[in-house]
């Protein structure tokens, strides 16, 4: 054989060409098929950026394969961009018109995400009552779906769901242990925290809820133990420090966490809950005055945090001549207290599930959007629309809210 090669050289040029794009192609392939298995591993562990820069390499490499144009949906859709997501699975009727019932599924996930939920819930559940390959993303989206609309028992029967299949899923525990704290269930949601940290302790993010969780029941050396992968791994995570410099104040090293929450402010000085603690240091410190510079920076990024208010009415208290504005702050945090306990109280008589009564949708919606917290709010008066269209309530309250929009400098500045 290598004597006839040597008889037909360009022949064995060719064949040696040949060989060397046959191996280029295939190692492309290989390393394309790595991108999109390290895809799909970052979106299960919730690292939605990295798994967005793997799934776009393989749409490079293989710009027609239905699977790679799926799997960038979900990944789209699980970052709440669903314009793209919707792109990507157009693509995927583009190129295999008979739509699949995996391309199927991902758009009704999409209308799920989208404010379609209620619509589609009953089919999604007779998936799961089914074991559908499928069941674990159909009640993630479901329960994320649920948590943000703020409909947490139906969020909990989702994840209750998941945990019974899969008892050791870390993101499962993970989520139900943030609703339980939601609910002010702390000891249910401490032992989820715990549970998901010892099935996967990279998770930095629950880390430092368990931290702030533990904090609530003032038990620093807790927190401090918990926080301390992090203080190793991430030492100069603004996130991690302004947790710990909640633990020093708490321990009395007032000093310490004023100089941690100072660096935090640097990198992030727009960021209430640091200014809020730094708040609450320059008190400890006998600094009224400059206590109240740094609450009312983070009134303006959250005018409505009940916590903001109520220190700002100290800082105001222990300053002179400034008592009318203390009582004033002091009305303003009660009736924002107020506000939340009514959207709780409205929010358990619905019992996480689709609202039936047109008053309480636009009630709670009212409340919300009065509490700055607009998406959601807006969420719930249109389903007081959907219940009622003609509303009266809702629309002057929807009718307001769009006039001050309008009315906005930053409106103005983006018609």
């Amino acid at each position: 054989m290598f004597a006839r090669l040597r008889r037909h050289p360009y022949w064995s040029l060719g064949l040696a060409l040949a060989l060397i794009v046959v191996a280029l192609i295939g190692g492309v392939n290989l390393w394309a098929w790595q991108q999109f298995r390290t895809a799909g591993q970052a979106l299960d562990e919730e690292r939605l950026d990295e798994a967005a820069r793997h799934i776009a390499i393989c749409l490079r490499v293989w710009p027609r394969s239905v699977n790679v144009y799926r799997r960038a949906a979900r990944i789209a859709r699980w970052r709440r961009d669903y314009p793209q997501a919707e792109e990507h699975l157009h693509a995927c009727r583009r190129l295999q018109p008979a739509s699949t019932e995996e391309v199927q599924l991902e758009w009704i996930l999409l209308r799920a995400e989208r404010g379609e939920v209620d619509e589609v819930a009953p089919g999604l559940w007779d998936c799961v009552a089914h074991d559908h390959p499928e069941t674990e993303q159909i009640l993630a989206t479901l329960s994320r779906t649920y948590m943000r609309q703020l409909r947490y028992p139906s969020a909990l029967h989702c994840l209750n769901a998941w945990l019974e299949r899969q008892p050791d899923s870390a993101r499962a525990l993970d989520w139900r242990g943030w609703v339980w704290e939601q609910l002010q269930h702390d000891k249910a949601a401490r032992s989820d925290y715990q549970r998901a940290l010892e099935l996967a302790p990279g998770r930095d993010a629950l880390r430092l809820r368990l931290a702030r969780l533990q904090l609530t029941r003032r038990d620093a050396p807790a927190a401090l133990h918990t926080l301390e992968p992090l203080r190793q791994s991430t030492p100069d995570d603004p996130d991690m420090l302004l947790v710990l410099a909640r633990c020093r104040a708490l321990e009395g090293e007032t000093e310490e966490a004023g100089r941690l929450l100072d660096a935090v402010l640097v990198v992030r000085p727009d960021l209430p809950a640091a200014l809020l603690a730094r708040g609450d240091v320059a008190l400890q410190l006998d600094r009224p005055a400059e206590a109240e510079s740094l609450l009312r920076r983070g009134l303006k990024v959250s005018p409505s945090d009940p916590d903001l208010l109520y220190a700002l009415s100290r800082s105001l208290q222990r300053q002179p001549g400034r008592e009318q504005e203390a009582e004033k702050c002091l009305d303003h945090y009660h009736r924002t207290k107020n506000d939340l306990e009514r959207v709780t109280t409205l929010l358990r008589k619905t019992g996480g599930k689709a609202p039936v009564d047109a008053d309480v949708a636009c009630e709670i919606g009212t409340l919300l959007l009065r509490l700055n917290q607009e998406n959601v709010g807006l969420y719930w008066l249109n389903k007081a629309l959907e219940i009622d269209r003609l509303h009266q309530r809702t629309r002057e309250v929807l009718g307001a809210y769009r006039e001050k929009k309008n009315d906005s400098p930053g409106e103005a500045r983006n018609q």
